[in-house]
């Protein structure tokens, strides 16, 4: 009986080990992915209005980083440049992501997917695809 024992605790231990809590998940820089954004959601791109263009060319450029203290961080890719924003906290289970700008200004997105690589979300009907910088 003791041999099985023995084999049985490692691999628990390996399975409890590898799951992640989405404060563990979150924390790092994410890129937005202006393809898959506009893919799941083809309105950003009805039109192809100037100043949609300019918008989602922007978010490409930028970063924002979620740190584990939970404050935000835009991050300007070309040049590294840091401005902190706010605070950021999960809702409902961490099915809701929502972030509090330093003027106080609440903004609330629903979570499709969260993982090791991917941040897919929804706001106003809007779907948002970003990746985690490496």
């Amino acid at each position: 009986m003791k041999p099985r024992f023995f084999i049985l605790i490692p691999i628990i231990f390996l399975f409890s080990c590898g799951k992640k809590t989405p404060d563990e998940l979150i924390a790092g820089k994410w890129r937005m992915d202006k393809d898959a954004t506009v893919h799941r959601s083809p309105e950003l791109n009805s039109g192809n209005s100037f100043a949609m263009q300019f918008i989602l060319s922007s978010m490409e450029l930028n970063a924002t980083e979620y740190k584990n203290d939970h404050t935000y961080s835009f991050i300007d890719v070309p040049t590294g440049k840091e401005t902190p924003k706010g605070s950021w906290k999960f809702m409902n289970g961490g099915k809701q992501l929502v972030c509090v700008d330093s003027a106080g200004k609440e903004s609330s997105e629903n979570i499709i997917t969260l993982n090791a690589d991917s941040l897919v979300t929804e706001s106003s009907g809007l779907v948002f695809v970003s990746y985690r910088e490496k």
